[in-house]
């Protein structure tokens, strides 16, 4: 296959994003170009990532038919938690402080966090749900 960009088309739109991640600035670039995203990813003979390449199309390029059956007796399912409400990744920006050295405060700069980066993650749900092992993590 070949994954090169294709230049030929005009503009059609901008899109602006701020402060996300990866899998919702593809999910915005789909919804804005009504388009499909295919995640490529090619591995070596041990597992190695290879290339990674996101393939936008007007249609499904590979059809997923995975799914859920209803069991005996069952007539519908319903959502109990809404997932909205469910941080793993709180991304914490730099404030402008006129006492703070620099001019402005970030938890990047501070001493406990070891990353040194502007985000906080919260997996406590999944610990607390028996999702993940904390001893494992």
């Amino acid at each position: 296959m070949d994954y090169s960009p294709d230049f030929t088309d005009e503009k059609i739109g901008i899109v602006s994003v701020k402060q996300s991640n990866y899998f919702n600035i593809i999910q915005t670039l789909c919804e804005k170009f009504e388009v499909w995203a295919d995640l490529v990813i090619t591995h070596d003979a041990v597992g190695r990532v290879t290339h990674k390449a996101i393939v936008f199309s007007e249609g499904l390029t590979n059809p997923n038919y995975g799914g859920f059956r209803y069991g005996v007796n069952l007539k519908n399912s319903k959502r109990t938690i809404d997932s909205k409400n469910i941080v793993t990744k709180l991304i914490v920006p730099d404030t402008t402080n006129e006492f703070a050295e620099n001019g402005f405060c970030s938890i990047a700069r501070a001493g406990a966090n070891q990353s040194g980066e502007n985000y906080l993650y919260d997996f406590s749900y999944y610990y607390n749900f028996g999702l993940l092992d904390r001893a494992a993590t």
